[in-house]
């Protein structure tokens, strides 16, 4: 039976995950102790993923199970939050797992001062093997310098050492403290589509001065290129407005990671490229969509010839920044080749 007294909230956002669900569950409720509750939020799935939710709420005092209608993956973490009461709260993805032993590898750590602690994760496919994760010890670094990880966020680079990766751009494969969020009402904006994860750390950042960075992997993302997308998105450009009136807020608290925000928007330029304009679905004439292209990309202009004074063009690989400089310089041509290659 659970203890009053709860040191870990681990939160599963779920919509219709019932290929994964199982996996997900079963690779930690056998490691965990009265110390930590476990939150399933069903997200209003059409699918067999509530009832897997009961069957196990059912079997296992501490699973709560949370049902609301669907939201998006934000309000369901947000939902996971507001039902949480442990000191610190763990985001895993339904499809996503944890290592066999990611409790073991915690629980030495969660009693630091430190308010954020960040673990590496590991990508895999169904055929890879994890027997020789963590075969070795790695010892904890202290990180202080938060500025620095916040500019990270904006140019995608980690500080990493042992097995996987870790990633300053999202939440799932660390430990956050649920006093910082609660104390300053750091959620998920929702109703954003992308860079949601970036949005909540840029937050929770900001209100944090330490962090403890182990070295070994707790998380389990299962890369499955099969599963990957490409659906056209004609309303791109509702998308990044609604991302750009999220953290329009945050960057006028923080005018100092304008120029790191420019150039993680160049981004834009590729997503508008592979979702609209080049996507096989997209049947807009060629004279209208060149003159669509030109108005949109040319906001973007000024954050290229930032980021290029700044020397941050570098951080991009020599292929998008090919892309960027056709996008940007009207080639219509060569972009739409690119991308029929690429995609289509």
């Amino acid at each position: 039976m659970c203890k009053d007294k709860i040191r870990l909230s681990i939160i599963v956002p779920i919509y219709n995950a019932e290929k994964f669900l199982r996996r997900c569950i079963e690779s930690f409720i056998h490691q965990i102790d009265d110390r930590t509750e476990v939150i399933l939020v069903n997200d209003g799935s059409t699918d067999g993923s509530g009832k897997i939710c009961d069957e196990y709420g059912n079997k296992y005092l501490c699973i709560k199970v949370v049902n609301r209608e669907n939201g998006g993956e934000g309000a369901a973490r947000n939902t996971g939050i507001k039902n949480s009461s442990g000191e610190w709260i763990l985001f895993v993805d339904a499809d996503d797992a944890l290592v066999p032993q990611f409790y073991k590898i915690i629980s030495k750590y969660w009693e630091d001062k430190a308010e954020w602690l960040l673990f590496n994760a590991y990508k895999l496919s169904d055929s890879d093997s994890i027997d020789e994760l963590n075969k070795s010890a790695h010892e904890p670094i202290m990180l202080n310098d938060c500025s620095s990880m916040i500019k990270s966020c904006f140019l995608g680079e980690a500080y990493c050492k042992g097995d996987g990766y870790c990633s300053y751009r999202g939440p799932v494969g660390t430990l956050v403290r649920k006093r910082i969020i609660d104390d300053y009402g750091v959620y998920f904006d929702e109703g954003v589509k992308i860079g949601t994860d970036m949005l909540f750390m840029l937050k929770y950042l900001s209100h944090i001065s330490s962090v403890n960075y182990i070295p070994m992997t707790i998380y389990l993302y299962y890369y499955n290129p099969a599963s990957i997308t490409n659906r056209y998105k004609p309303d791109f450009q509702e998308i990044v407005d609604t991302y750009i009136n999220a953290i329009t807020p945050w960057l006028k608290t923080h005018p100092e990671y304008e120029i790191y925000h420019g150039f993680y928007r160049l981004n834009d330029i590729i997503l508008y490229l592979k979702y609209d304009f080049f996507h096989k679905e997209n049947t807009e004439e060629k004279d209208s969509k060149k003159r669509r292209m030109k108005q949109i990309f040319a906001k973007y202009i000024s954050f290229y010839r930032q980021s290029k004074e700044e020397n941050l063009l570098k951080k991009y690989p020599l292929n998008k920044r090919i892309v960027l400089f056709f996008a940007l310089h009207g080639f219509y041509f060569p972009l739409k080749l690119i991308f029929k290659i690429k995609y289509n």
